[in-house]
């Protein structure tokens, strides 16, 4: 049914929506299926820079779903089940902790989300799968190292309207 709808509206819709569904449903799992991922990665990117840029200009934007260690549809993990997580603070503490991406360190979060390899090349970080890179943009631009090398790293992927996050972005080497 997405790919009809896709099909309908094509790599050309002004809006982000379908391809923040797209992004969702089809992201590639460890039999890499979803060759068309990076096309829909660009395109919400670019729609949601053109239609959604007034409700980011002073805030970060959210993930609403995490890429979580099940199969299928249960892989997807909402941020409000991560929120009703037992032993995680208070919620003024809980808000702090989202804010600052302490969170990913608390053990009832990490342990419901997949944790995937990537590198950061150029300041640009990608997830392989297979043969497919995909780019994503940091949650924190402070976890990404400046200069032009290229690292292993490690995240969390986290997707919001306006494409995919890298989410406590750990390098190889510093572990």
């Amino acid at each position: 049914l997405l790919k009809d709808i896709l099909q309908d509206v094509g790599t050309q819709h002004q809006y982000p929506e379908p391809f923040y569904l797209a992004i969702l449903l089809l992201w590639p799992g460890k039999d890499v299926k979803s060759t068309g991922i990076k096309t829909y990665v660009d395109k919400i990117r670019s729609s949601a820079r053109k239609n959604l840029s007034h409700m980011y200009r002073t805030r970060s934007t959210i993930a609403h779903f995490f890429l979580g260690t099940s199969e299928g549809i249960q892989r997807l993990v909402t941020k409000v089940s991560l929120d009703r997580s037992e032993n995680v603070s208070t919620v003024k503490n809980r808000n702090i902790l989202w804010q600052t991406g302490e969170i990913f360190k608390e053990t009832p979060i990490n342990s419901k989300l997949l944790r995937v390899s990537g590198t950061i090349e150029q300041g640009e970080v990608f997830t392989e799968y297979g043969n497919l890179k995909i780019p994503l943009r940091p949650a924190f631009l402070g976890g990404v190292r400046s200069g032009y090398s290229t690292e292993n790293v490690s995240f969390y992927i986290g997707f919001a309207m306006d494409g995919p996050l890298a989410y406590d972005i750990q390098y190889e080497d510093d572990r």
